[in-house]
């Protein structure tokens, strides 16, 4: 008999990376409008089928993590991935990502 009651991991019980984003120690400096860093060693995962809402004081690096993701700033340090594949590499039209930009940005009016 086996006295340690700890379970041998299975395929079932092992853990998985979730699909979906993933993000490890992204960092990103000297945007355009600020040379000092702008988001700092952010490592998040955000499962298919799930919402992440980003949230914080104007000025705090919520668009830019964004505009990183979606490749539209160089990352300074990290990685980002989809559903297992990173993409921190691959050009913005092949990444598959949109973004919505805040009123304001899109009409003068």
């Amino acid at each position: 008999m086996n006295a340690d009651p700890t379970p041998t991991p299975t395929a079932t019980t092992a853990r998985t990376i979730p699909h979906g984003l993933s993000l490890r120690g992204v960092a990103v400096c000297g945007t355009r409008r600020h040379a000092s860093t702008a988001v700092d060693n952010v490592t998040l995962d955000v499962p298919t089928g799930r919402v992440l809402a980003l949230l914080g004081p104007s000025g705090c690096g919520k668009s830019t993590l964004l505009r990183a993701i979606a490749g539209v700033e160089p990352l300074t340090a990290g990685t980002v991935s989809w559903d297992g594949e990173r993409v921190d590499a691959a050009p913005t039209h092949r990444r598959g990502f949109d973004l919505m930009f805040q009123d304001g940005q899109l009409f003068t009016h």
